[in-house]
C-alpha cells in the first residue's frame, strides 16, 4: 500500500467543490554554504567523511614520551600558569614536564593522570587569560531555549495532538468499545454518521474532479521551475539544521541528490504510468479530515490511530462498503484534486484553470497565458509544503502514529513559515531568480513582461487550518523556545523536545530547571574543574548551588550549572540500517565547536554512541 501522509490537499477542493486553494534566511552553516557552492552531493561527502572522523579526537592527547609542538605549547602553558620548576620548552614530554603537569591538574582539580586532554588545556587557557573561557560557539545554535518539557507543557502538548474538541482537551474512550447493547448502538450511529459524512464529501468533490479532467493539461516539467525554487526558499530557512540531521545512507543519498526533475522526482497523478491511486487510502483521508466526519469522531471519542478494534472498525464497517460503492469517484478525486509526496517523490496534476481574471490566451509575445503563470505560482506554494515533507526526519515520522497533526500540520506550519516571508517578495518582483524559475522566461532569458501581483496566490493553508492550529498551539506551549523545539522534532527528530518518546508515547516530564542540572563525572574534583569542563565560572556554580562560599569542596550527586543542556542522541533508520547521531551533528545543530562538545563529556565514544544517551553540551 502507498503511503500517503504527505498529501497536501485543500478543503475549499474536497469540502466545498470550488476552485483548488494552494497553500500558501538564517545564517549559513558552512554545510549549507558548501551546499549553495558545490551542491548537494558535496554536502554528503563531506558528511561521510565527517563521520568517519568521529572518533579521532579534535585536538591531540599528549603524555610522557610524546614529542612535537604540541608538547612545546604545553611546557610553555605550564611556565605562563607559574608551575614549578620552570620547564624547557624543548618539545619533549619528559619527567619534568609530567610532574609540572600532574601538579597543575592537582591544583586545578582534576584527576592528577599525568595526560593533557581537552580539561587540562582548557584550564591552562583559563589560567592564562584571565579564567576567561574558551568560546564554545562556532555556529546557529539551532536549540537555543529548549529543553525537556515540564508536566503542565506535556499535558498541553498532548491535549493538542490527541485533541477531543477543536479547543483541545484529550479524547475519551470509544463509547463503541464493549459488547453490550449500547456500544453496539453507539458503532451504529458512527457508522452512520461516518458514512453519510463521506457520501456528502464525494457529492461535493466529485463533480469538480470531472471539471479539472476537462482542463488543458500541460508536460508536469512545465513545474520544475517552480519546485526547484519552492526547495530553494525552504534550503535558505531550514537548510542549515536539515544538514546537521543524522541519515542512513540511503537517506542520505536521496536528500543529497534531490531535486524537481520531470518522471524522476516530480510526477503527474492524472498519468496512470505514473501514479497508482490507493483508494482506500484516499478514502481514509476524507475520514479523518473532512469537516463532517472529525465532528462525527469526535462526538464517539473516536480514533483510529489508538487500537486495533477503532481501526479495524472503520476499515471494515465504514470505509470497505463506502469504496465499493464510489470506487471510480474516489480514483477520480484522488488524480485531479491532490498533490502527494512520498519517498523522495512528489506527484501533482498539472492542469491549467482559466477564469475570468486569468484567462488562458498566451501573449502574443510568446509568454504563457495568465491563467497558466497563476498555475505556475500556485504550484510553487504547494510544491514548499511537498518538498518539506521530504524533510522530515525518520524519527519524527516513527514518533507521529499517524496523526496528521504532526504529519500534515507540522508541515503547515513550517509551510507558513517559509511562505509568509516568500509570497511578499514574489508579489514585489524583488527576486528575479524566483520569477524566473517559476515562470519561464523569454528565449532570450529576459522575464516574461506583464507580471502582476494578483498572479501570485495568497497564503492559505485550506483543508489543514485545524492541524495547523493545533501545531501552532504546541509551539507554543514550549514558550520562548518552542520554535526551535518543533523544528528540532521535525527536521532533526528530537521529539523529545515536544514532549514524546520515540515511539510517541507522551515522555515523562522534566521539572523546570532539571536539564542544568549536571552529573559530576569521575575525575572532576572541584568547582573550578566543574566550571571548565561545562564552560561557565565558579562564581556562577557557587551562587547557582546555595551560594557555596569561595573554596567550598564540590557538591555531592547533581550540580546545578546555568547554561548547560543535555542532548538526547537519536536514530535514523531505514529497513536494516541504522545510524546514530555522531560528535559532529550535535555540535552543528547545539552550535557549539567539536572541541567544547569534547571537552564536556570525557569518556564518551563518540564513535559508538547510542539512542537515548545523554550528552552534555556546554555554556556557550
Amino acid at each position: 500500500m502507498q503511503r500517503r501522509d504527505g498529501a497536501r490537499r485543500s478543503e475549499e477542493t474536497v469540502e466545498a467543490g470550488s476552485a483548488r486553494t494552494v497553500r500558501s534566511a538564517p545564517a549559513a552553516s558552512p554545510l549549507l554554504l558548501l551546499q549553495a557552492t558545490a551542491g548537494n552531493r558535496a554536502v554528503a561527502h563531506a558528511v561521510q567523511r565527517r563521520r568517519a572522523g568521529d572518533e579521532r579526537p579534535t585536538t591531540p592527547h599528549v603524555r610522557f614520551g610524546s614529542r612535537g609542538p604540541e608538547v612545546e605549547e604545553v611546557q610553555a602553558s605550564l611556565n605562563a600558569a607559574g608551575v614549578t620548576p620552570v620547564l624547557e620548552t624543548d618539545q619533549i614530554f619528559g619527567r619534568l614536564t609530567l610532574a609540572n603537569v600532574k601538579a597543575f591538574q592537582e591544583m586545578s582539580g582534576l584527576a592528577p593522570d599525568g595526560v593533557v586532554g581537552p580539561l587540562t588545556r582548557e584550564a591552562l587557557a583559563r589560567s592564562n587569560s584571565g579564567g576567561a573561557p574558551t568560546p564554545a560557539g562556532e555556529g546557529t545554535d539551532h536549540r537555543s531555549g529548549t529543553g525537556p518539557p515540564t508536566a503542565q507543557q506535556v499535558a498541553g502538548i498532548q491535549a493538542h495532538l490527541n485533541p477531543a474538541t477543536p479547543g483541545g482537551g484529550v479524547m475519551g474512550p470509544w463509547d463503541g468499545a464493549g459488547s453490550d447493547a449500547q456500544a453496539q448502538a453507539n458503532r451504529d450511529a458512527l457508522a452512520a454518521e461516518l458514512t453519510a459524512a463521506l457520501e456528502a464529501m464525494v457529492a461535493r468533490a466529485h463533480p469538480r474532479a470531472q471539471e479539472r479532467q476537462r482542463l488543458r493539461h500541460v508536460p508536469v516539467r512545465d513545474f520544475e521551475g517552480a519546485g526547484n525554487q519552492a526547495k530553494r526558499y525552504v534550503d535558505a530557512t531550514y537548510g542549515g539544521l536539515t544538514s546537521a540531521a543524522v541519515l542512513t545512507r540511503a537517506q542520505r543519498h536521496q536528500r543529497a541528490s534531490f531535486s524537481f526533475q520531470a518522471g524522476r522526482t516530480l510526477l503527474d497523478t492524472t498519468d496512470p504510468s505514473q501514479y497508482q491511486v490507493d483508494v482506500a487510502d484516499t478514502a481514509d483521508w476524507m475520514a479523518e479530515t473532512g469537516k463532517d466526519a472529525k465532528t462525527a469522531t469526535r462526538a464517539h471519542s473516536f480514533d483510529k490511530s489508538r487500537s486495533q478494534q477503532e481501526r479495524s472498525f472503520l476499515d471494515t464497517h465504514v470505509l470497505a462498503p463506502f469504496v465499493a460503492r464510489h470506487r471510480a469517484q474516489i480514483e477520480l478525486m484522488d488524480r485531479y484534486l491532490f498533490a502527494t509526496a512520498f519517498g523522495g517523490r512528489v506527484w501533482m496534476a498539472p492542469v491549467i484553470e482559466a477564469s475570468t481574471d486569468f484567462p488562458d490566451t498566451p501573449g502574443a509575445d510568446g509568454s504563457p497565458s495568465p491563467a497558466e503563470r497563476r498555475a505556475r505560482w500556485g504550484e510553487w506554494e504547494t510544491l514548499v509544503h511537498e518538498y518539506i515533507h521530504t524533510l522530515e526526519h525518520p524519527g519524527f515520522s516513527d514518533a507521529t502514529r499517524s496523526r496528521r497533526i504532526m504529519t500534515e500540520g507540522f508541515c503547515e506550519m513550517f509551510t507558513k513559515e517559509v511562505l509568509e516571508q516568500a509570497i511578499p517578495a514574489a508579489k514585489a518582483d524583488s527576486d528575479p531568480e524566483l520569477r524566473k524559475g517559476v515562470e519561464g522566461s523569454m528565449p532570450d532569458g529576459r522575464p516574461f513582461p506583464g507580471f502582476q501581483p494578483t498572479l501570485v496566490p495568497d497564503y492559505s493553508p485550506g483543508a489543514y487550518a485545524e492541524y495547523l492550529s493545533h501545531a501552532e498551539a504546541v509551539r507554543d506551549q514550549l514558550g520562548a523556545g518552542g520554535r526551535n523545539a518543533v523544528r528540532a522534532a521535525f527536521f532533526t527528530g528530537h521529539v523529545e523536545l515536544i514532549g514524546l518518546t520515540p515511539r510517541g508515547a507522551a515522555a515523562t516530564p522534566a521539572a523546570a530547571g532539571d536539564d542544568e542540572l549536571v552529573a559530576v563525572p569521575e575525575g572532576i574534583r572541584s568547582i573550578g574543574a566543574l566550571a571548565v569542563l561545562t564552560g561557565s565560572s565558579e562564581e556562577t556554580i557557587r551562587q547557582a548551588n546555595g551560594n557555596l562560599p569561595q573554596g567550598a569542596p564540590l557538591p555531592h550527586g547533581m550540580v546545578r550549572v546555568p547554561g548547560v543542556r543535555h542532548h538526547v542522541v537519536v536514530e535514523a533508520r531505514d529497513g536494516r540500517e541504522r545510524q546514530t547521531e555522531g560528535r559532529a551533528e550535535i555540535a552543528d545543530q547545539h552550535g557549539v565547536t567539536e572541541a567544547a562538545l569534547e571537552r564536556a563529556n570525557p569518556g564518551v565514544r563518540w564513535a559508538s554512541l547510542t539512542a537515548g544517551q545523554r550528552i552534555l553540551v556546554p555554556v556557550h
